[in-house]
């Protein structure tokens, strides 16, 4: 992967903030759901942010011309273990906190359990959209997943 699929990835996650969340600037760009965003940008992304992409959103967002390539610090991880996207020249106080790898990890195993005892086999971009929900949901609530905020999720697609 290049540095500027990693720019255009940050600046994405940065946009995704700044808009409310993942399904907030899924439906400005007129998406229904969140999971080809967080296909691009989540915990583990397994598509790039393509050239089509980025301009496309960019003019659909009235952001400048190759506004999503600028550089920016790419995702570090500090010494506790915490992900934490950082911007050039940002003060530390301001950078975000966000969940730990391990805890990303132990929530999205979560999901899958309560979609076992709730007898809910999701297809990946259900599973994935849930998953962008309860990061959402916990990261406004101290990092905390709540357990029951992601029961109702899934008893949703029942």
């Amino acid at each position: 992967m290049n540095f500027i699929s990693n720019y255009r990835r940050e600046n994405l996650r940065r946009l995704i903030k700044e808009n409310g969340g993942p399904l907030a600037l899924a439906t400005k760009l007129g998406y229904t759901n969140s999971s080809f965003l967080v296909q691009m940008v989540g915990p583990s992304p397994i598509r790039e942010v393509s050239e089509r992409t980025a301009r496309s959103y960019e003019k659909q967002l009235g952001l400048d011309t190759m506004s999503l390539d600028k550089e920016v610090d790419v995702t570090v991880y500090d010494s506790t273990r915490t992900m934490t996207s950082r911007r050039r020249n940002l003060p530390a106080d301001k950078v975000p906190d966000t969940m730990s790898v391990s805890d990303i990890g132990k929530l999205i195993q979560m999901i899958g359990a309560i979609c076992e005892s709730e007898e809910v086999n999701l297809p990946q971009a259900k599973f994935a959209d849930i998953i962008t929900l309860v990061l959402v949901d916990a990261a406004a609530h101290g990092n905390a997943p709540r357990e029951e905020y992601i029961c109702q999720l899934v008893r949703l697609t029942k």
